[in-house]
């Protein structure tokens, strides 16, 4: 053997022992192997664990970071939250308030109003005093047929209607004292709704009872004319002149007679204006005259007529009906006596 050689290729050294216990204590010491290094699966577990506790923080980091992201959020919509509570508060104080302007002002305006009517009420009141009709005027509304203040309006509401209030006016001005009564006879119908009965053309309708009906007066109006006619016959009366009535009623009579020629009937206008002569020539030419009063009928046309000069029976009714059924009964005490 060519020697102990060291690891590596160098010279051997010898270390001399030392005697005694020290010495060989160390050199018990210097021959002891070395330790073992650690184990390589221990130092992976130990990495791994290290990289996962890593991986957790990271985890941790995100979530705080997430959750510091949503408590940011939640703080914004919080604040939102206030500002809208806030405003919706500024607007509930808005809406009490206009509420209350509005009550103020409904409180305002039902005082005007109630004060706006109690004036209209007054001077509605004064207009109705002011319009009430004279003794004269109620007397002439009377006269015609209109039994109260209801039918009077109705009448006045019907000339409104029509555009004939400024003839009434007129009528109520007039001089002339017969144009109220000749304005009321020639506006207002009185008629009631049975078949025949027509009314005045431009009179205001004012609906009655059969009995106040200007035309058939709550009688057989053909009835009463072919009664009438009997009796002028039976009278040796054939020329009849009638004066008085409207032009509607002349017509109705014109169309009951139709073709009978029995009597020759003049219908005579009321509101016409005939002089002293043409009163004695109607006389002249009629078996009898008969004044239709209680119609359209001028004073300055009746008047002229002389019952001594021919036969002249008044008859004031102003119905069809009515003033035939008269004329007859008068004819037929005439005949007795």
């Amino acid at each position: 053997m060519g020697g102990v050689r060291p690891l590596g290729g160098g010279p051997a050294r010898i270390h001399a022992t030392p005697a005694g216990p020290r010495g060989r204590e160390r050199a018990t010491q210097e021959a002891a192997p070395p330790r073992a290094a650690p184990d390589a699966a221990v130092a992976h577990g130990v990495r791994q664990e290290l990289h996962d506790a890593r991986e957790t923080i990271r985890g941790l980091e995100a979530a705080l970071s997430a959750a510091e992201g949503a408590a940011d959020a939640a703080r914004q919509e919080a604040e939102q939250a206030r500002a809208t509570v806030a405003a919706i508060a500024r607007r509930a104080e808005d809406a009490e308030a206009a509420i209350a302007d509005a009550e103020r002002a409904r409180d305002a305006a039902d005082h005007e109003r109630r004060a706006v009517q109690q004036q209209l009420a007054k001077e509605r009141d004064h207009a109705r005093e002011q319009a009430r009709p004279t003794r004269a005027v109620r007397d002439a509304l009377r006269a015609r047929g209109l039994a109260d203040e209801d039918e009077a309006a109705w009448a006045m509401r019907g000339w409104l209607d029509a555009g004939r209030l400024d003839e009434w006016l007129e009528a109520l001005d007039a001089e002339d004292p017969n144009a109220l009564a000749i304005f009321l006879e020639q506006r207002v119908s009185l008629v009631c709704d049975a078949e025949g009965c027509t009314p005045l053309a431009g009179a205001v309708v004012v609906p009655v009872a059969p009995e106040r009906c200007d035309v058939c007066g709550g009688s057989d109006t053909r009835r009463a004319l072919e009664h009438f006619v009997e009796r002028c016959v039976e009278s040796g009366l054939r020329r009849v002149r009638i004066v008085g009535g409207s032009p509607n009623y002349h017509t109705e009579l014109r169309r009951l007679l139709g073709g009978d020629r029995r009597i020759e009937l003049k219908l005579i206008r009321g509101d016409g204006r005939r002089n002293q002569n043409d009163a004695k020539n109607d006389q002249k030419h009629a078996d009898i005259v008969i004044i239709w009063g209680g119609t359209i009928l001028d004073h300055s046309t009746s008047g002229h007529y002389d019952p001594s000069a021919g036969r002249v029976l008044i008859v004031a009714h102003r119905g069809i009906a009515g003033m035939l059924q008269r004329a007859t009964e008068a004819l037929g005490q005439g005949q007795r006596n």
